[in-house]
């Protein structure tokens, strides 16, 4: 039609950096931008006359163990029983199992699943600690919680003695 419907600009990552929606008007209606500081897709929304609408909203967020990135491992370090290959007999290496789970629009953890098993009790072992961890922070999703499926990558070392 001519007339431009979105444009979004990533990072050599792949992720959203900026990005912009426009009414069928060709108007402004979004705008957006990246802020690692809030963990999420941040933006601004204007009105069909392209006046913006005061106040930030979340565009799009993924869900978030409470203390961010730094909390989950001191979770995992004082929860996992990192030992487990080992008292299974495991001969020395790195043992990584990949979780999958679902963190619902109000936060709790459910669908916990391993997609691998390295064996040594690995993969129950990290199952039972996701199945245990507090509720998260919901993913957000237009300003509004919804539910997030989350991949996990959990790693035992065992070394030699």
């Amino acid at each position: 039609s001519g007339v431009l419907e979105d444009s979004f600009y990533f990072d050599t990552e792949g992720r959203v950096q900026v990005g912009y929606q426009y009414h069928e008007t060709g108007r402004l209606d979004f705008s957006y931008h990246y802020d690692a500081t809030k963990g999420g897709l941040m933006g601004e929304r204007y009105d069909s006359t392209g006046k913006k609408v005061t106040g930030y909203f979340t565009y799009q967020k993924e869900a978030m163990f409470p203390g961010g990135f730094d909390g989950w491992i001191e979770y995992l370090q004082g929860h996992l029983k990192a030992n487990t290959p080992a008292k299974k007999k495991a001969p020395a290496g790195r043992y990584t199992v990949t979780i999958t789970f679902l963190v619902d629009k109000n936060g709790q953890v459910t669908e916990v699943e391993a997609l691998n098993n390295p064996g040594f009790g690995t993969a129950e072992e990290a199952v039972r600690v996701v199945q245990h961890s507090p509720d998260w922070i919901p993913a957000i999703q237009n300003d509004k919680p919804v539910n997030y499926r989350q991949k996990q990558n959990i790693t035992f070392e065992v070394t030699e003695k």
